[in-house]
């Protein structure tokens, strides 16, 4: 009751709403949800938001170090959001960072461009 008080209470954007439900199945489904990339941008442009969103979420960041991206699919500006994020907060993303050629690749720009 309180927290359908508190969800009517205030205004919530459409993306606000779409991120919290996603930080909620995370957390409580984060063992059972696998990503499975498809050619759908809208499904990569809300991946792309939740590595922002996960700055103090634990549990959503060891879920997406988990998944497999294939960001050289991504358009060039979700792809670029979750790129700075992750080359930023390469601790919280190690397996990313191991695994990816495409950060790898990134990453070692960015240090060269230093």
């Amino acid at each position: 009751m309180d927290a359908q008080y508190a969800l009517h209470s205030r205004e919530i954007y459409r993306g606000e709403l779409s991120e919290a439900i996603n930080k909620l199945l995370h957390h409580d489904f984060s063992d059972e949800l696998h990503f499975t990339e498809s050619e759908n941008a809208k499904e990569r442009r809300a991946i792309a938001a939740l590595f922002t969103v996960s700055k103090d979420d634990k549990i959503l960041k060891v879920w997406l170090d988990s998944q497999i991206f294939h960001f050289n699919k991504w358009s060039s500006e979700d792809s670029d959001t979750v790129v700075r994020y992750i080359i930023d907060h390469q601790d919280d993303f190690p397996t990313i960072c191991n695994k990816s050629v495409f950060i790898k690749n990134r990453i070692k720009s960015k240090i060269d461009e230093e």
